[in-house]
């Protein structure tokens, strides 16, 4: 699920919750850069996940150590950066990872899909 602001991130964990499945929270795009590695990790405190969850840098390699520096394990870089810091996060444990697609929680009628999303899976075609 891809998380912007924490009531975006309690109602998919209470969602995840409710149909018993795990749940991976993933940033928006370059939001390391943008927000700030400091703002997702206390979001994902606040919210109480205890999954994995993504940060995206963009290409910012500084925003990159700053959430590596603060204990980061996912992380999504891009750029001339990337392979430098794919080696740094490997040797703390983290892992650079390509940018999963997700459901964006802040896109209109994303709220009614989160509802489904972790729904039955439909039966056989009759």
């Amino acid at each position: 699920m891809i998380v912007h602001a924490l009531a975006q991130a309690q109602a998919a964990i209470a969602a995840a919750r409710a149909a018993g499945q795990g749940l991976i929270l993933l940033s928006s795009v370059a939001a390391g850069s943008q927000a700030g590695a400091a703002w997702w990790r206390a979001l994902i405190a606040q919210s109480g996940h205890q999954g994995e969850d993504t940060l995206d840098c963009g290409t910012d390699g500084a925003a990159a150590l700053e959430a590596l520096r603060l204990g980061q394990r996912l992380l999504v870089i891009e750029g001339p950066f990337a392979a430098s810091l794919a080696d740094m996060a490997a040797g703390l444990g983290a892992a650079v990872v390509g940018r999963p697609a997700g459901l964006d929680l802040s896109l209109p009628g994303a709220q009614r899909a989160l509802a489904h999303y972790f729904g039955p899976a439909p039966g056989p075609c009759q």
